[in-house]
């Protein structure tokens, strides 16, 4: 099983990837899953709404994602 351990989701000022987008990657690499990590305004300032993301995320797809709140 190969497990990527810090994966940024979402849209931040500095980087932007989509869940999909992240899934497709994986898939390409034969990644089996990720740990979820938010963009960096969702880890300096807006915590809640980033681990609201995150948890959202994981939810759609339980067996691809794993989360690393703040």
């Amino acid at each position: 099983m190969v497990i990527d351990s810090h994966a940024h989701v979402g849209q931040g000022r500095f980087k932007t990837l989509s869940p999909d987008d992240l899934l497709r990657q994986m898939d390409e690499n034969g990644v089996d899953q990720a740990v979820l990590v938010p963009v960096e305004e969702q880890i300096v300032a807006f915590n809640h709404e980033g681990n609201q993301y995150l948890l959202d995320q994981i939810r759609q797809h339980p067996q691809r994602f794993l989360g690393f709140a703040v």
